[in-house]
């Protein structure tokens, strides 16, 4: 993969490669183009500012990279993929926030797709927000020739003249699974009333207007699978960006977590992976996820665990586990290696421990919505001839 165009800066002192790649409106961010496979992996990345003719984000030609943990904002392209463009490749894209993006330049022959442009491409989609993308045709996701599949993710707010949420043209055939389908301007799912047939498939996802919400212009055919609403998912606060559902949501338990279609395993989800009997529909699962901390009875390793949710609004637990009696430092920072949050410097027993994170710095301010580190370091005194220290670090993303 190529990088450039921008400017890098990596967090001092930490070895995990994340940064913030400013693409200064320059060009595209990040290339893909040297048939990268799936041991190709993006993670960690803020990438933000890019702008091309095609794919001002992230730019895929005849490579299927894996990309996870990426805020994909800000970007724009004159025609295709503000966000993502993929041509003849098939990523994974897991866990990203995809928002913002824009195509700047619009021509009616074509179904543009401000947050992910896909062309003769297969990517697999999961857990992603796709929100406040638009363009002036289409605004979430474009599919050319085209098969995406999406696993609970959340599209919404997205804006363009005949779709805001997922469009379909040339033969494309989207399968759509346990994700949310909301808000979309100015339709949720439109195909256009040329080229070839398309068709999608919709199984325990949430749209708005239902079956009614997808516009076929008698081009295509629609596989309305079980399980599936049509109802507000009740978001927590939409109009701050907070896509988290609320306990009284349509779509919480109201997922699959096996699903299995023409022989092909989408869905395969363990029960450490939701909370209660079901999987919710988004990206986002309500409550809280325990990652199986409560199996261990005596403590035999330290370990800093995923905080949850992730992403996250308002608050979030940082659990970690401890084998002895130490002083501990758990700290959120920035990345740009600026300390935002102690949150705790004490003395601990061995066990599971958690603290929460309520997205506020050390002064009290809110902190601005991004990707960031929190790092646990240890300082323990085994013997007076001995000091040892022991220092962990994992990413999560606050949605303001």
């Amino acid at each position: 993969a190529l990088m450039h165009w921008g400017t890098v800066y990596p967090l001092p002192g930490i070895t995990d490669p994340t940064v913030i790649i400013d693409g200064d409106s320059s060009g595209t961010v990040v290339v893909f183009e040297n048939g990268e496979g799936a041991d190709a992996v993006l993670s960690g990345f803020s990438i933000v500012n890019g702008k091309s003719e095609r794919g001002g984000g992230i730019y895929c030609k005849n490579s299927s990279p894996t990309i996870s943990d990426c805020i994909i904002e800000n970007n724009s392209a004159d025609w295709y993929g503000g966000g993502i463009y993929l041509d003849d490749s098939n990523p994974t894209v897991t866990n990203c926030i995809i928002s913002n993006n824009e195509i700047s330049i619009g021509v009616e022959a074509s179904l543009l797709g401000a947050g992910i442009y896909c062309h003769n491409s297969n990517p697999i989609i999961k857990k992603c927000i796709i929100r406040g993308n638009m363009g002036s045709i289409s605004g979430g996701i474009s599919c050319d020739r085209s098969s995406p599949t999406l696993l609970n993710c959340t599209v919404t707010r997205n804006h363009g003249y005949y779709s805001g949420g997922l469009s379909c043209v040339n033969g494309s055939s989207p399968r759509v699974i346990n994700s949310i389908l909301w808000g979309n301007r100015d339709v949720e799912v439109y195909f256009a009333n040329y080229g070839d047939s398309n068709s999608v498939v919709i199984a325990y996802s949430d749209l708005s207007g239902g079956e009614a919400g997808i516009v076929t212009s008698g081009n295509g055919s629609i596989e309305w699978l079980e399980g599936n609403v049509e109802e507000d998912p009740l978001f927590v606060n939409p109009e701050s960006g907070d896509f988290e559902l609320t306990e009284a949501s349509p779509c919480v338990d109201a997922g699959v977590n096996l699903f299995v279609l023409d022989g092909d395993t989408l869905v395969n989800m363990s029960p450490d992976q939701y909370v209660d009997s079901a999987p919710d529909m988004g990206a986002l699962e309500f409550g809280r996820v325990t990652v199986a901390l409560e199996s261990h009875v005596t403590p035999q390793k330290f370990v800093l665990y995923q905080n949850y949710p992730n992403p996250f609004n308002l608050m979030t637990t940082l659990p970690y586990e401890l084998a002895d009696r130490i002083h501990v430092t758990l700290a959120i920072y920035n990345l740009l290696g600026r300390r935002v949050r102690t949150l705790l410097t004490r003395v601990e027993q061995p066990g599971l421990h958690s603290v929460i994170w309520d997205g506020m710095d050390d002064h009290g301010n809110p902190a601005s919505s991004g990707v960031y580190l929190y790092r646990i370091s240890t300082v323990s005194y085994p013997s007076a001839q001995e000091t040892r220290g022991q220092l962990q670090t994992r990413k999560m993303i606050l949605l303001q």
